[in-house]
């Protein structure tokens, strides 16, 4: 190994030491070994690393704690097997025998910081660029993170149980939300016109869950993280749509024009499914119950068996739509199966939130009645739309 001291003048702090190999360079790989990539540590105008720095980075000038750079040469043929030649312009390792767990003994292989330490000033802990030249197209990463499993998926339990690719974890001793842990972004306006054809993207197999988002507290009767939905209006104005679950798991959807006014697309009983919609049929508790209530917000389709020979009122329903520009239609299916003739017919309660129906049908044993309403926003009342129909069960 030769080692060559060099040195400046006139203000230039000393270079480091370039270091070379005294055998000549070879790419024989016939064997695992390191093969000794020659490797330049420099830090002034003129040598290698500054180059480098100016062509990628692309600042005026150029202050480096450590620079390594590495050339490989064109390399005849192709190489038969993967993963024939590692060449890194940095290395580092750390092998752990500790046995301590994560946040008693952090091991890494590389800690970078920057610290602001005056207002206005900027930081970046690490800055990667991955970068080919004019002619020459080349496979760009701008960062690959492997995680290597050397045992049984079933071995992977506890704090070992859910390995990470890249985690971003942010700090502070104050509450609140800021910041993004993840942004794609293109270089300002003017400074690049290409831009990320995808911003996240899962290849085929990739993963079993595609994107998990989590609950935005961790007490009890929290609803979901939103995926929010940006887009720019006539006035070239910033909105957003979003979709989320609540507390109760029903699927929400906000529409950008709809103010802060929040749509249930799906109450867990909804089914859209060949271009055909499907509400769930909800079973009241009649049986024998003089009285019955249903909420409007469990869907569209009520029976009531009754089972008993008892008479009936179907209570004002709950949960009635709430807005001025809201309605909604429902069907209520009135089943005798009694056994017998029911001797009084069954009635809809005319209470504020009630019905407005037609003379009521009342069901001989073993059939149906069926009345459909529809809610008026303004009179806020249940008016039964069309004549009901009858059948057997």
């Amino acid at each position: 190994m030769r080692f060559v001291a060099v040195f400046v003048l006139a203000g230039w702090v000393p270079i480091c030491l370039s270091a070379q190999n005294a055998a000549p360079f070879t790419f024989d790989t016939s064997s695992t070994r390191d093969i000794g990539v020659t490797t330049t540590r420099m830090n002034a105008p003129g040598n290698a690393c500054f180059a480098e720095m100016r062509w990628t980075v692309v600042n005026r000038a150029v202050t480096n704690a450590t620079c390594n750079v590495a050339y490989i040469p064109t390399i005849p043929g192709t190489f038969v097997t993967r993963n024939t030649l590692q060449v890194d312009a940095t290395a580092s390792h750390v092998r752990n025998a500790s046995g301590q767990p994560s946040g008693k003994l952090n091991a890494s292989g590389t800690l970078e910081t920057c610290r602001v330490i005056t207002t206005g000033s900027a930081c970046w802990a690490a800055s990667l660029v991955s970068q080919d030249t004019t002619g020459s197209v080349g496979v760009l990463n701008g960062i690959e993170v492997d995680v290597n499993l050397q045992n049984p998926i079933d071995r992977y339990t506890g704090a070992s149980s859910n390995p990470v690719g890249v985690r971003s974890v942010i700090v502070g001793p104050h509450n609140g939300a800021i910041g993004s842990a993840f942004v794609a972004q293109k270089l300002g306006p003017g400074s690049s016109a290409a831009r990320w054809s995808t911003g996240f993207l899962t290849v085929d197999s990739g993963a079993s869950t595609g994107l998990s988002l989590g609950s935005v507290g961790t007490s009890p009767k929290q609803g979901g993280q939103p995926i929010v939905l940006h887009y720019r209006d006539a006035n070239n104005d910033d909105k957003a749509a979003q979709i989320n679950v609540d507390a109760a798991g029903n699927l929400l959807l906000q529409s950008g024009d709809n103010g802060n006014e929040t749509e249930t697309i799906n109450l867990n009983s909804l089914l859209v499914s060949h271009g055909r919609l499907e509400d769930q049929a909800v079973a009241l508790p009649c049986g024998g119950s003089r009285e019955v209530s249903l909420d409007a917000k469990d869907g569209n389709y009520f029976t009531c068996n009754i089972t008993s020979n008892v008479p009936v009122t179907i209570l004002p329903p709950t949960h009635n739509p709430s807005t001025p520009s809201r309605s909604q239609t429902i069907t209520i299916a009135i089943r005798n199966a009694s056994g017998g003739a029911l001797s009084k017919a069954p009635t809809f309660s005319t209470a504020a939130g009630g019905y407005r129906v037609s003379p009521v049908t009342n069901p001989a044993n073993e059939t149906q009645v069926l009345y459909l309403f529809r809610w008026d926003p303004t009179q806020r009342l249940w008016f039964e739309v069309g004549t009901h129909q009858s059948g057997g069960l």
